[in-house]
């Protein structure tokens, strides 16, 4: 009888394992618009060493991407759009960014326009202006027609969106047109992955989504063809990405074209979840992946709390036992961390549940020795 029962446990959680919700994250509208809130600045870095890389898989995932360089970078400011001076080219612009940079070999100053409503992201192109000698003007303006989707929102896991659009590049000086390119896109972009990644000087994982894009261009020199990138998106703005060199990876660790990884850090806290008036205060309850996993022999495990009471969190065997209690007490909101050493059990699969008045979640972890 009680073999019976041990086994009936283990069925148990299997169940619940697979039927419960997944912690996920959802980006907004209103999560963008504190990333691009005027004064924001962001340090884009380009990792132009690195020719393999981690995406990690379909669904919930922990990337750790700690192992990234900077080559070289840039940084971007978020300015008011309708104070720059470029505004009239780009009709419809909410959000702009700023940037000092090299304009063929000439310091200049780049804004990239924007657009977003509660739809979407869209990007409006960029102007590119440098003076090289004195009474001179070099300009290189990139518009994008119709504006290319960027964020399609609200994104959440199972987000798809299609973006179909030309881009063009115009450089002149002086008024007098020297070079003139298009290149067509259409791209699909699927949220089809969640977890939490890990970034460079941290030693704190935030939410991310993973999306796949794939897009089919031809540019005016005759060049077509799919090209396949990963962009992992945290709520704070921080952004990984890279491109395939095989247009079918899904998983696990690819080889990616040299000089496509380019990553920043978030730009406001991901911790600041949008909920009136509880800024700081988890908007949902969550059990977090534990990190790392497989591990040996301790992991951490994140946890958030969105009203105050009991909070119950335990670990279990593949047979339903119970082999630790992490968590039993009065929990105000907040987000939590708590770890957990496997130090004298076996190698093999564990499952930690954590129970929040009618809140219930569990996750599974791996011990490796």
């Amino acid at each position: 009888m009680k073999s019976l029962i041990r086994y009936t446990k283990a069925g148990f959680l299997c169940a619940v394992l697979f039927v419960s919700a997944e912690a996920q994250i959802t980006i907004s509208q209103a999560d963008v618009n504190r990333i691009f809130t005027p004064g924001n600045q962001v340090v884009n870095r380009n990792d132009n060493v690195t020719t393999t890389f981690n995406v990690g898989s379909p669904g919930s995932n922990f990337w750790d991407f700690s192992g990234l360089q900077t080559t070289t970078f840039q940084v971007y400011t978020s300015v008011a759009a309708a104070g720059t001076p470029h505004i009239a080219n780009f009709p419809g612009a909410t959000h702009a960014a700023r940037v000092d940079t090299n304009l063929q070999g000439i310091s200049g100053t780049v804004y990239h326009y924007l657009q977003l409503n509660a739809t979407g992201l869209r990007n409006l192109g960029n102007m590119a202006r440098a003076t090289p000698f004195p009474f001179s003007t070099i300009e290189l303006r990139t518009t994008v027609t119709p504006s290319e989707i960027v964020y399609g929102l609200p994104a959440t896991l199972g987000t798809i969106w299609n973006t179909a659009f030309t881009n063009n590049v115009r450089i002149t000086l002086n008024g007098q047109e020297l070079s003139n390119t298009t290149t067509g896109h259409n791209a699909t972009y699927t949220v089809d992955g969640y977890g939490t990644m890990l970034l460079p000087g941290s030693t704190q994982p935030i939410y991310a989504l993973r999306v796949r894009k794939f897009n089919l261009y031809t540019n005016s020199q005759g060049s077509t063809g799919p090209a396949v990138s990963f962009v992992f998106l945290s709520r704070g703005g921080a952004v990984v990405q890279c491109e395939a060199i095989d247009t079918s990876a899904m998983s696990g660790t690819i080889a990616v074209r040299q000089g496509t990884v380019v990553w920043n850090n978030s730009i406001v806290s991901d911790s600041v979840l949008s909920v009136p008036g509880r800024e700081g205060i988890p908007g949902d309850f969550a059990l977090n992946q534990n990190y790392p996993n497989p591990f040996n022999p301790s992991t951490i495990i994140g946890y958030e709390v969105a009203t105050a009471g009991f909070v119950s969190l335990k670990v279990f065997n593949m047979l339903g036992e119970e082999v630790a209690t992490l968590v039993s007490e009065m929990k105000s909101p907040g987000m939590y961390e708590t770890s957990w050493s496997a130090d004298g059990l076996p190698s093999g699969v564990y499952f930690y549940r954590m129970t929040a008045g009618s809140f219930t979640e569990t996750r599974r972890m791996m011990v490796l020795k």
